[in-house]
């Protein structure tokens, strides 16, 4: 990794990993802020490598050090703003951000950022018209959307926020029925009506819905693009793998966690706005025919499986939801059915101890057989 991308990267993991539904991660396609020296660009590697651990104040010390050498370096402006924030000193992280824009006025990361602080102390205004210039400035950039879309839902206009959230699902993802996409945002929301809050808690909880519902559909559309599509299709698997940058496991990592009755046999580690997720292929002992395909994250959402089945069952039009209950684990199997009308059977379940969630789908499958459930 170079370092200028090293910087970029820097920045762009420190917003995300707070996982907030207020924050989220800048672009990171942006050319250098200005040419900078060897001992410059050295001194801006520490920080941002400090920076993307979470040693903060060391990050913040070696931006100060940067600034005082190159005072008009947006990008520095930047990383110490997004410091700042993730320190939630809102107030000076304005004025890096602010900064950051004054020696780049076009720098979309840094007018989105500004948004974000705007927004959080309540000057909606303000962060609109930044989030709107970001979004000018970055329109493939989902993020802006999802957060002006939060400016909307504090300002009351629920319809704005929609709308936005329309943009969120077709930047994110490849489904294109917004209508049902929107439906299922809406019958999460619901549930608000039934808190009977009102005031700063209600459009916290329905931030929180919005994040919620936009997450599930994020792996919805993962899955149905991987192990849907491709699950039975290793080299079609492999192709996506190596197209969107996936790390691949070792074949000792495999053959250590196969079982008696499922062998691994191709398996990759996948970083996202979900976090860390395993994709893993696999063939059944018994039967050489019977191919699964299955992702695997931590999800700690406490309504994340119940949410996740139902949408699933709306998304593919599955044709019924039943959830089982075990002792230390939730099930659900659903059916799909692929435009080249291949049959998939899809299990997802989720561990109650450990809130690993696994989405697994089978395939080669015999009607009315059910394949063997490896542990």
């Amino acid at each position: 990794m170079n370092a200028q991308s090293n910087n970029w990267l820097a920045a762009a993991v420190g917003l995300w990993a707070v996982s907030m539904p207020v924050l989220a991660a800048a672009a990171t396609n942006f050319p250098a802020a200005l040419p900078v020296d060897d001992s410059t660009e050295q001194l801006h590697d520490r920080a941002a490598d400090a920076l993307r651990y979470g040693r903060l104040f060391e990050a913040l010390q070696g931006f100060n050090a940067v600034l005082k050498l190159q005072p008009f370096n947006a990008l520095a402006y930047y990383n110490r703003g997004n410091i700042r924030y993730l320190r939630r000193e809102f107030e000076v992280a304005l004025q890096d951000y602010t900064a950051a824009l004054k020696y780049r006025p076009g720098f979309a990361a840094a007018s989105m950022n500004r948004g974000i602080a705007f927004s959080n102390l309540e000057r909606l205004d303000e962060a609109l018209a930044d989030l709107d210039r970001a979004s000018e400035l970055d329109p493939s950039n989902s993020d802006v959307f999802f957060n002006r879309a939060i400016v909307h839902v504090k300002r009351g206009a629920m319809d704005k926020a929609l709308a936005d959230y329309d943009k969120i699902v077709q930047l994110d993802g490849s489904n294109p029925d917004l209508e049902a996409t929107r439906f299922r945002l809406k019958s999460l929301l619901t549930r608000i009506d039934e808190l009977g809050v009102v005031g700063r808690e209600r459009n916290r909880h329905i931030i929180a819905e919005m994040d919620h519902a936009r997450s599930i559909e994020q792996l919805l559309d993962f899955l149905d693009r991987t192990c849907i599509r491709l699950g039975d299709s290793r080299a079609g698997l492999s192709a996506v793998a190596q197209a969107d940058g996936w790390s691949e496991v070792s074949d000792k990592e495999l053959a250590e966690v196969s079982t008696p009755l499922v062998k691994l046999t191709e398996g990759w580690k996948v970083i996202s706005r979900l976090g860390s997720m395993a994709v893993v292929q696999s063939r059944s002992v018994r039967d050489p025919g019977l191919l699964y395909c299955s992702i695997t994250a931590r999800l700690g959402d406490p309504h994340w499986f119940e949410d996740f089945a139902t949408l699933f069952t709306s998304r593919f039009r599955s044709p019924r939801l039943v959830i089982r209950e075990h002792e230390d684990r939730r099930i659900s199997q659903q059916v799909v059915i692929r435009d080249d009308k291949a049959r998939v059977e899809v299990m997802f379940s989720q561990r109650t101890d450990t809130r690993v969630f696994t989405v697994r789908t089978a395939h080669g499958k015999e009607q009315g057989v059910d394949p063997p459930n490896p542990r």
